[in-house]
């Protein structure tokens, strides 16, 4: 069997093949060791050839699969100085938020997006971060005009087979910003347009912080269990999710978290 050995491009494919393949599996030990290998790969790749561009990338998103944000953010902005004009230049963009934002960097996720958004001003995933900030950002003023108008802008990016759940997703974020704006009813009917004529698991995680924006902690609870039902993978990320800051000291939590991990 040809093995990759120093070969920078085979260790580049070999490590993005370990990466896909690690997305898939449930089993925890597995994919952690499979992030392992494909970390391993990637690095060694970069280390042998610096201006690979996509391995870089890869890198990123294998380094944020395994929670090591700040490298993440290291290796995506190397990616794009490599190569600004990457043919995964807009995936490079969203990653570069989502760490970013995931670690409330909020003014770093700020100027990622917007420069996504002036490279690429019609992809609905770099119309969506602003929606995000303007939606969740504690230090931004609830403004639900504002946030309506960007979800609108969103919705009208996407092909029409897929504008309905997109729809369902602005709406849930719509009403983020009614319950920090302190306006309860308005809130609970967006969550009820955004879930439409029957529950919508896959929103479960988005209702939860919603609910928890509400004061809802119970209700939060409930449907975060249901969310792992179907996204078990996510609970090695919510010990330091912020939008779940408020039941981070809460023993119920750390008990779904610790029954997850199991």
């Amino acid at each position: 069997m040809m093995r990759p050995g120093n070969r920078p491009a085979a260790l580049e494919l070999r490590g993005t093949l370990r990466r896909a393949l690690a997305e898939t599996m449930e089993e925890a030990d597995s994919r952690v060791r499979m992030l392992r290998l494909a970390r391993d790969d990637l690095t060694r790749a970069v280390e042998a050839h610096p201006h690979l561009a996509r391995a870089w990338w890869n890198l990123s998103e294998v380094l944020r699969l395994r929670g090591e944000f700040d490298a993440s953010l290291r290796a995506a902005e190397r990616a794009l100085a490599e190569d600004a004009f990457l043919e995964d230049a807009r995936q490079v963009y969203r990653q570069l938020f989502y760490t970013a934002f995931e670690q409330e960097q909020n003014e770093r996720a700020a100027r990622w997006c917007a420069e996504g958004r002036r490279r690429f001003p019609h992809t609905a995933d770099l119309i969506l971060c602003r929606l995000l900030i303007l939606a969740t950002v504690d230090t931004i003023p609830p403004d639900p005009g504002a946030v309506a108008a960007v979800a609108d802008t969103v919705v009208r990016n996407v092909a029409p087979a897929d504008s309905g759940a997109w729809r369902a997703y602005v709406d849930m974020q719509l009403a983020k910003t009614f319950a920090r704006a302190g306006q309860a009813d308005s809130a609970e009917a967006y969550i009820g347009r955004a879930h439409g004529g029957a529950f919508q698991a896959w929103l479960g995680y988005d209702e939860a912080h919603t609910r928890l924006l509400l004061g809802q902690r119970d209700s939060a609870l409930v449907l975060l269990a249901g969310y792992l039902e179907i996204q078990p993978g996510r609970a090695e990320y919510w010990p330091r999710d912020w939008w779940l800051r408020d039941l981070w000291t809460d023993p119920r939590f750390r008990e779904l978290l610790g029954t997850t991990a199991d």
